[in-house]
């Protein structure tokens, strides 16, 4: 028997999975290189920054980010899994 029902936990790993995707078409976009660090800040709704919150240690690994912050906002025209979403993407 398949149990199909997504836990708390599981739905936090899925968001952490598609603001990382965000952060790396982010890197793509600016065209940065294979090695190159970044800034990385992200806002939005709380459910979403719970989440970013407990995977940031894998978030700044994978993503190289040589910071990440987070901050709590509520109203955004971007939406992740119908989470408020902003994210912000510099050279280090």
């Amino acid at each position: 028997v398949l149990h199909a029902e997504l836990d708390q936990d599981l739905r936090q790993e899925g968001l952490s999975r598609e603001v990382l995707s965000r952060i790396q078409s982010r890197r793509k976009e600016l065209d940065l290189g294979y090695t190159d660090r970044i800034h990385t800040v992200v806002q939005g709704s709380a459910d979403l920054i719970a989440a970013v919150e407990r995977f940031s240690q894998h978030l700044q690994e994978e993503s190289l980010s040589s910071s990440l912050e987070v901050e709590i906002k509520d109203q955004s025209d971007s939406m992740v899994d119908g989470h408020a979403f902003e994210l912000t993407v510099t050279r280090a």
